[in-house]
């Protein structure tokens, strides 16, 4: 979006320029002389000052006026580009921690920085807590690998797997799982595995508490084993009380984490935090993979909005508590929808601008409830333009699938959820979790018949089929009631 600002008495005419919308022009009432303690502190310490402080990634601090005012031009112009903050969902007040600046915030900034960047009155200053992401207090226990990795000066990126092992007594439910980087220079974002049978130990030939690079692209890691990720500027959150994701007794942890050379050679030392469920649990967390695994890029003919989609059925009703997207460098989009029984639809969570550099989880003020019977609907796109060439970032095949290396591509939405019939304080087990969905799951093809099998003779014919185009477009689901055309 480009801004136009237009300076009136007393007021600053802010016009919105969109490729396929006529102009908007927004009339936002601005202070007449901004000075950084009445005006401008206050916004930096609510959207800013958790990245931009020491020790946490970002590249310079924010935590005092000559901080911000030597950076007041770059900041003006970041955030009026609206590429700071970096919120990347197209959310509209349902998200947690929603890091969004309004107009009137950007063209406080920007008039600010073109009359000068004043100081003003220090006593001005109003009381404005900063966003901590160390908000959890003391951990119940801490994961950390035998030694560190050695990154180095100069090189191309890479990914580096943990295999941590628990040793506590029983099974544990975790409120939260909070990855921290030993050194933030180099982490560029983790995801976390949970392997209760021990598998990628042995098919990496690991000892536990140690790691390896990934260098193949298959390395044991299913979308099945992830329980949460992390990104730059991820502030941490506890699932609601009395819920939590299961740990199961002797389990790894496995950590899957992305690094980037800086120039000098590194050493970074990550670990994990872990928060326990304190009270009774009556409903277990559990992670909903909507994955689009069965994929092949031409790289190529490789042109943006290249799409990969797919479906996951829900054989019992949910409540969806966050989602953790995940695409790798030529992500360009990303989306999260509701097909319900009765085919009406709907959007719950959108990256119109996949950006690789900015991964994070994204929590629900409200708990969204979906009916059995419905599905959930991935749609990505691939095709990245602002990121690096094609030809340094696929395999030299043209061919680019589902993998862990950095040639590889992902491409999922992660659905933290609680099973609504599961009241574990009552003996109420789950009647049900999402199934795995696929070509040749039943319970998707029952879903598909019950939603498009109008005429009730068992299968979807191609007339029938064309409803679905009409839904899916070029993510066409399979069953195996499904007249081939």
């Amino acid at each position: 979006m480009k801004l136009k600002l237009t300076t009136l008495t007393g007021l600053i005419v802010l016009t919105a320029c969109a490729a396929a919308s006529p102009e908007a022009t927004v009339i936002v009432p601005v202070a007449a002389s901004p000075t950084y303690y009445a005006n401008i502190q206050p916004i930096v310490a609510q959207h800013c000052v958790s990245c931009h402080q020491t020790g946490v990634g970002a590249p310079f601090s924010l935590n005092s006026y000559r901080d911000v005012e030597k950076h007041g031009q770059q900041i003006a112009l970041t955030v009026g580009s609206r590429c700071m903050p970096p919120w990347k969902p197209d959310s509209h007040g349902e998200l947690v921690d929603e890091n969004r600046l309004s107009a009137s915030e950007i063209v406080l900034f920007q008039k600010w920085s073109d009359s000068g960047a004043k100081a003003g009155d220090p006593r001005d200053a109003r009381p404005s807590p900063a966003v901590s992401r160390d908000n959890l207090g003391p951990p119940d226990a801490v994961l950390s690998p035998s030694k560190p990795v050695n990154i180095l000066a100069d090189g191309p990126d890479f990914y580096q797997c943990f295999v941590l092992p628990t040793h506590f007594t029983g099974g544990k439910y975790l409120s939260a799982i909070v990855f921290k980087p030993g050194n933030p220079n180099t982490d560029d974002h983790a995801l976390e595995y949970l392997d209760p049978q021990k598998r990628i130990r042995l098919i990496n030939s690991v000892l536990p508490g140690y790691g390896f690079t990934v260098a193949r692209s298959t390395t044991g890691l299913q979308p099945s084993m992830v329980i949460g990720g992390w990104g730059i500027c991820t502030t941490p959150q506890r699932f609601p009380n009395g819920a939590g994701i299961f740990l199961p007794q002797g389990s790894d942890l496995v950590l899957e984490v992305h690094y980037h050379s800086t120039g000098k050679p590194e050493q970074d030392l990550p670990k994990v935090q872990l928060y326990f469920c304190k009270g009774p649990v009556d409903q277990q967390v559990r992670v909903a993979p909507v994955t689009g695994s069965q994929f092949r890029l031409n790289t190529r003919r490789f042109m943006p909005g290249m799409p990969v989609g797919g479906q996951r059925p829900l054989v019992s009703s949910i409540s969806i508590l966050g989602v953790l997207p995940y695409m790798r460098s030529q992500g360009s989009s990303i989306k999260l929808g509701i097909l319900r029984s009765d085919k009406s639809q709907n959007t719950l969570f959108n990256i119109p601008s996949w950006d690789f550099d900015w991964i994070g989880d994204y929590r629900f003020k409200t708990p969204v409830r979906v009916s059995s019977g419905s599905l959930l609907l991935m749609s990505a796109n691939f095709g990245a333009m602002h990121q690096e060439p094609v030809s340094t970032s696929y395999n030299n095949r043209g061919i680019t699938t589902w993998g862990d290396t950095l040639n590889d591509e992902n491409a999922a939405v992660y659905v933290f959820y609680t099973t609504d019939r599961e009241h574990l304080k009552q003996n109420l087990p789950a009647d049900g979790i999402p199934a795995l969905g696929g070509a040749n799951n039943a319970a998707l093809d029952r879903i598909l018949l019950d939603m498009f099998d109008t005429n009730q003779d068992g299968r979807i014919d191609s007339q029938e089929q064309q409803a679905m185009r009409s839904i899916f477009g070029p993510n066409m689901p399979h069953t195996s009631g499904m007249d081939l055309m």
